[in-house]
């Protein structure tokens, strides 16, 4: 069984205002992967959630204690606080797998008060994913450790600083413009892609490290760490060639060498394999250092075509609250970091990941002002995009 079998938590919120509300729920429809619903303060709740930093939050916390003295408390709030065998404490910002954690343990408390039943054998409460077979966690430094968040100065010590640009002249759209074809990223995807497309595990010789993909259970392996990871995706690929040879190396992304090989009888450190998208998605990252790949317009809208899971991705600051902004409504680049008041760098970098994945949708912004204009007609939505707007500045997910 696996966590997508369960049925959503039913959650309670108390202390949140309905804009904060309304976005955790597309918190918990997307990251969370629908593991939990909000319901209505009733019965039906299993577990309520309460905003310990909201005022009169100790009011709400005794009031809920004694309507409802058997549901499981969440306690949400920026400060550590002291909680019971059976409440659960949540630190804020609330990242995905932080909440997966926490719904995990409401469910184990709720297992545990139900009785045994003679010779039934108790389910798991948390099952063993593929990649624990293939690669299990590790929390040292290999590139298979679970996701890493990069604050602003961590992001700009790596990456750099860029400024904002006007989108309109020409001389500095051009200035955070990036192909991916010209560096590591263009003959990885390259790649991957072939291996997935043939549904064949594949050893490939790129410019600078053979990889070897598996597209059946979405790994890759590739003999390095992040950092030399991160050094090599800076490099162009004309003069990554010509280092670290220790045999034949394709020059350019068009020479790559590719043999087919035997899944079960590849002897590979399993330290060293990570998933596939998530790899992906930091070698897009650092290739980028906050530019945008050439085949995105400034002109066009851009929407995410669904959530990526996250949990085990290299997350940039304001990932949560960019993906949500893309996912609920398109906009430009530029708009899109307007709207949330950030860097565009980190809009540009977010977007290069996803890209990396195939997430990434762009439509012509007539065509979607067009539409918009018809919805309002039928149905007013007066300061949408600025009421969005406030609603992610007020929770500040990422």
């Amino acid at each position: 069984m696996t966590d997508f079998a369960i049925a959503p938590l039913r959650l309670a919120v108390l202390g949140m205002d309905e804009r904060t509300a309304k976005l955790f729920k597309m918190f918990l429809h997307g990251p969370c992967r629908n593991q939990a619903e909000i319901v209505g303060d009733g019965e039906e709740a299993e577990a309520c959630m309460i905003d310990m930093d909201a005022q009169r939050a100790a009011e709400l916390l005794d009031r809920e204690r004694q309507t409802h003295p058997d549901r499981v408390l969440i306690l949400l709030s920026l400060n550590d606080r002291a909680s019971s065998p059976e409440t659960v404490f949540l630190k804020k910002p609330v990242q995905a797998e932080s909440m997966l954690q926490a719904i995990r343990r409401v469910r184990q408390i709720l297992q545990g008060r139900q009785p045994r039943q003679a010779g039934k054998p108790e389910p798991e409460t948390r099952p063993t994913p593929l990649r624990a077979v293939v690669a299990p966690e590790k929390s040292d430094g290999s590139i298979s450790k679970v996701a890493a968040l990069m604050d602003e100065q961590s992001f700009m010590s790596f990456l750099g600083v860029r400024d904002d640009i006007d989108p309109t002249v020409p001389e500095q759209a051009a200035a955070v413009r990036y192909d991916p074809k010209d560096f590591l990223q263009g003959s990885f995807e390259s790649a991957c892609a072939l291996a997935i497309s043939h549904q064949q595990a594949l050893r490939v010789e790129t410019p600078w490290k053979p990889l070897v993909v598996f597209p059946q259970i979405r790994r890759i392996w590739i003999n390095a760490d992040e950092a030399q990871l991160r050094a090599a995706c800076a490099i162009r690929i004309n003069n990554l060639a010509h280092m670290d040879i220790s045999g034949p190396r394709a020059q350019t992304a068009k020479d790559l060498k590719v043999t087919p090989i035997d899944a079960g009888q590849a002897e590979l450190d399993p330290s060293r394999m990570i998933s596939l998208d998530a790899f992906l998605w930091k070698m897009a990252i650092w290739t980028s250092k906050g530019k945008i790949p050439v085949d995105i317009s400034f002109e066009h809208e851009v929407a995410l075509k669904h959530w990526p899971n996250l949990t085990r991705f290299l997350l940039i600051p304001h990932t949560m609250r960019i993906a949500a902004l893309l996912y609920h409504s398109p906009h430009t680049v530029c708009e899109a970091a307007q709207i949330l008041g950030i860097r565009q760098q980190y809009v540009f970098a977010f977007i290069s990941a996803a890209h990396a994945l195939r997430l990434i949708e762009q439509r012509p912004k007539q065509q979607t002002a067009r539409a918009e204009i018809q919805a309002s007609t039928a149905r007013p939505e007066p300061e949408r995009t600025s009421f969005l707007g406030k609603i992610l500045k007020h929770l500040k997910m990422s």
